[in-house]
């Protein structure tokens, strides 16, 4: 007669872990009871593991020069048939990296016009507004700024010819920054 214990597993790191992208690291799986001995085996939820596979065998995954596209939950799973599926344990992968700005701008107009700055980083970065390579005054109010989660909006109001210039879309973040930028010039 052979009788099944659940399988009990631990992971190194316990539960979370910050990398800079760039990185290389190692989670680790570890079996601390079970009958007979678990087989291990890592997966990525939610997509594939950084080598493109699926899963991988054993108690070891190595997570060789991270990117931002590795961040998530990776499971390690522990199956030696006891039950109808096999013990997890998660650790969650984050990744930081410096900022990446895209700027997008609605056509000209002389009544109103629209500036876009998309910002991909982590963490978030401060994003401030220049014209010119000067900061842009909040009081001014032929401008209005607004934030939506990674998505900044210049909109520039009844514009003159002081509205005119180059127009900078600076993010920062403690990993570096990014700008780009654009410029307003005259009407159609």
């Amino acid at each position: 007669v052979r009788i099944r214990v659940k399988p009990v597993i631990h992971t190194s790191p316990k539960q979370s872990l910050v990398l800079q992208e760039g990185d290389s690291a190692e989670l680790s799986c570890h079996v601390q009871a079970g009958s007979p001995p678990p087989k291990l085996r890592w997966r990525k939820l939610l997509g594939p593991l950084p080598s493109g596979e699926e899963a991988i065998e054993g108690s070891l995954l190595k997570l060789e020069t991270v990117s931002r596209y590795d961040m998530g939950k990776y499971a390690c799973e522990a199956d030696n048939g006891f039950g109808n599926s096999p013990v997890t344990s998660l650790v969650r992968v984050e990744v930081e990296y410096g900022p990446s700005v895209t700027l997008t701008k609605s056509e000209d107009s002389r009544t109103e016009m629209k500036i876009s700055c998309i910002v991909d980083s982590n963490p978030p970065s401060k994003v401030s507004w220049l014209k010119d390579g000067v900061l842009i005054d909040p009081e001014n109010m032929s401008i209005v700024v607004s934030d939506h989660r990674n998505k900044h909006i210049l909109r520039l109001i009844e514009l003159d010819y002081e509205t005119f210039g180059n127009y900078t879309c600076l993010a920062q973040n403690k990993l570096g920054k990014d700008e780009v930028m654009t410029k307003i010039e005259g009407w159609p």
